[in-house]
């Protein structure tokens, strides 16, 4: 039997916008990857390659040869963000590091079904929020449905509760 997962992966990566999300779970999932065992030292081993990795772009963008320093200052400031957002919220970072032992932890199979899960999860919120498709609506008018709706899921559900009357 599997455990259940010891905590919300999303509490840490609501810290950061969605952009940088895959590249702060990348340095957890490297440091357990890489051997690093417990929740603890994954959080330090994480913040110790990210203040490396911002020392190198620094040290880039001052080299008289490098040739994109642009790049290099921006990457440093990136990192430098990334650094001090994980290094303010120990616990958060502690958490997902525990999570990601957990889910390396898993037979293939079971770590397929956790995310198609999470994806699933993800997706269901986002339609919670967004406005119904423009598709939505005209196939929503041609089941003689005129009322607003709000949300992709309101349009969603409405669709299939008027196909299923139409079929009775």
């Amino acid at each position: 039997m599997i455990p259940d997962a010891p905590a919300d992966p999303a509490v840490l990566m609501d810290l950061f916008p969605q952009e940088q999300r895959s590249t702060v779970a990348q340095y957890f999932y490297r440091a357990a990857r890489h051997g690093t065992q417990t929740p603890d030292a994954i959080y330090y081993e994480v913040l110790g390659q990210i203040w490396q990795r911002r020392s190198t772009a620094l040290r880039d963008a001052e080299h008289p040869a490098t040739w994109q320093p642009e790049r290099a200052r921006f990457e440093a400031a990136t990192l430098g963000v990334l650094y001090a957002q994980i290094a303010a919220h120990p616990a958060e970072g502690k958490a997902f590091a525990a999570y990601v032992l957990w889910r390396e932890a898993l037979p293939p199979e079971a770590r397929s079904r956790e995310k198609s899960l999470r994806y699933v999860t993800a997706r269901n919120a986002a339609r919670e929020s967004e406005p119904p498709t423009a598709k939505q609506v005209a196939y929503l008018r041609a089941l003689g449905y005129t009322a607003e709706v709000e949300t992709k899921a309101a349009a969603s559900s409405l669709i299939d509760r008027l196909v299923r009357r139409r079929r009775e």
